[in-house]
């Protein structure tokens, strides 16, 4: 982003100070410019998103242990919608 100046995300695990746990967090930024295009500075922020990728990684698992389970069924699954539709 320093070299493009393109806006910056990412998501990555930082340590945490207190008791050294790695959490996972998402820093965004993005250039301030000034009249002639130039970057004048960098206004960004950093969010504590482990919570939502612990929730993310425990409905992949579910969804991956659903699949094995419905794959193994002797039957036929049907799905319908709130409407009672196919």
């Amino acid at each position: 982003a320093l070299q493009t100046g393109s806006a910056l995300r990412l998501e990555l695990p930082l340590r945490r100070a207190s008791d050294g746990e790695y959490r996972w967090h998402q820093a965004l930024a993005q250039p301030i410019r000034g009249e002639r295009g130039e970057i004048l500075r960098w206004i960004g922020i950093g969010l504590d998103i482990h919570d939502r990728k612990t929730a993310e990684e425990a409905l992949r698992e579910s969804q991956v242990r659903l699949a094995a389970i419905l794959e193994q069924l002797p039957l036929g699954v049907g799905l319908l919608d709130s409407r009672g539709s196919w």
